[in-house]
């Protein structure tokens, strides 16, 4: 999967968000669910992986978060800007594993929903490392991702995640909260909450 794949899509999509399959996924509820929980983020910095549509980073913009959302497909950036004008939101095109270095252990909120995913297997866990990264100590990340259960060779794209790769993601942080919701036998639907220490 490249780019040009992801922005071909939105390109072909012509302003109907029906077209986009990850829009109407159960990744948008468990994630909208999550961020009505927040409290206000004055004075916090945000990082959306991989925007999208955008819906996500003008909920916390909303909240009062600083936030900053990027996606490596053009025009999916420029349709959230069409579609949250309003939003106080800093739009990028960047790709994942080439983001400036400044974000670096920048944000004090960092959301991915279904972007390793998306990813050729063997980049999974270069993902899950450069996602981690973003964030600042003290923060939350919250992720949102397919996992296979390891009975199945998994097909994609999107290629459900093997457990592995959520413990990358987590790797020296602290996980406070798993909610699992099963997509068939072999496959859930996890999101994960994790904490890196102040420290």
């Amino acid at each position: 999967m490249n780019a040009d794949f992801f922005d071909s899509l939105y390109a072909d999509a012509d302003g109907d968000e029906t077209a986009i399959p990850w829009q109407q996924a159960m990744s948008r509820r468990l994630i909208g669910e999550w961020i009505e929980t927040l409290e206000p983020g004055r004075g916090r910095r945000a990082l959306v992986v991989a925007a999208g549509l955008g819906d996500d980073a003008a909920a916390l913009a909303e909240l009062g978060f600083d936030v900053v959302a990027f996606d490596q497909a053009p025009n999916a950036v420029e349709w959230a800007r069409r579609r949250h004008p309003d939003a106080a939101v800093d739009w990028h095109v960047a790709d994942l594993f080439h983001t400036p270095t400044d974000w670096r252990e920048a944000f004090d909120l960092v959301i991915e929903v279904f972007t390793i995913q998306s990813i050729p297997p063997e980049l999974h866990a270069e993902a899950a490392t450069a996602t981690r990264a973003f964030l600042a100590p003290g923060g939350t990340l919250v992720a949102v991702a397919v996992v296979h259960d390891g009975s199945v060779n998994p097909s994609g794209p999107p290629w459900p995640l093997d457990a592995s790769i959520l413990e990358e993601l987590g790797d020296g942080l602290t996980e406070r909260s798993r909610h699992v919701e099963e997509v068939s036998p072999t496959v859930r639907c996890v999101r994960l909450e994790l904490a890196r220490d102040a420290a």
